[in-house]
């Protein structure tokens, strides 16, 4: 079987499963709460207070970064891995009419097709949050806003997960146990505010869960140079662990 017809197998698994009512379900979230803050008055009065559209792009970019995308792909990853682990069907993949190479390539190009439509879905219902509020109230933003800069901004911060993905994807992997990797993998996220702000650690900038945190401080900056650095350090990871996790795989012969 070839990959493609490997990855229409994973396809169809994930189709009515909970890690994909959940790409659009967590990407609402941030827009969400933008929509609620913006149309309601801060001071308590009834005046609602004029806002830079672009700026009300910033915003929700940043949470997006710092919390809710980093902490997507910890729970995504392994709700994808636990599809064979909760069902017993490692035995019958693996001896299924496929390369091992595959199977796991396979998985992880799903895993990459979800964070897609995670951040295709957050910029959507983010666009959507600006017409509802333009109906609302037409003069309450200012200010020009360019989709380029946002889908740019959306390309840079999916480059820089590319490491955190891998990672994650052979924790879930590796344990069959549904909380190792959740917690391996929130205590790899909570570590990296702590370097880059607290500690202050010169490895900081280039620990994986870092990235996204690191293009959410640097989004009010037009020009970035260490964007090309970051994202080639991300790929790296990516790579590394990758081939980490494949040998593994193929080595432990994932026991269901």
């Amino acid at each position: 079987m070839t990959l493609l017809i490997s990855l229409q197998s994973e396809s169809v698994k994930i189709k009515r499963s909970a890690a994909f009512y959940l790409c659009f379900i967590v990407a609402a979230v941030v827009p969400a709460i933008l929509f609620i803050d913006v149309i309601t008055p801060s001071d308590g009065s009834k005046v609602v207070q004029q806002i830079e559209i672009d700026k009300y792009f910033r915003m929700g970019q940043q949470v997006f970064n710092f919390i809710f995308l980093p902490l997507f792909i910890i729970l995504i990853s392994t709700l994808l891995l636990q599809l064979e682990y909760r069902n017993n069907t490692w035995k019958q993949v693996l001896t299924s009419p496929q390369q091992r190479i595959n199977v796991f390539l396979s998985k992880f190009m799903t895993l990459h097709l979800l964070i897609i439509v995670f951040i295709a879905s957050f910029i959507l219902f983010l666009l959507l949050g600006v017409l509802m509020i333009n109906l609302i109230n037409p003069a309450l933003f200012k200010g020009e806003f360019s989709l380029p800069n946002v889908l740019l901004a959306n390309v840079n911060v999916y480059v820089s997960v590319v490491g955190i993905s891998a990672i994650q994807y052979w924790l879930a992997l590796r344990f069959k146990n549904f909380i190792a990797p959740l917690a391996i993998g929130f205590c790899f996220w909570i570590m990296a505010p702590l370097m880059l702000f607290s500690l202050g650690w010169s490895f900081g900038p280039h620990y994986p869960y870092s990235f996204p945190i690191q293009l959410a401080e640097m989004s009010e900056v037009k020009t970035k140079p260490d964007i090309p650095f970051l994202h080639m350090l991300s790929i790296a990871y990516g790579l590394f662990f990758l081939a980490v996790a494949f040998i593994e795989f193929k080595i432990r012969r994932v026991k269901s």
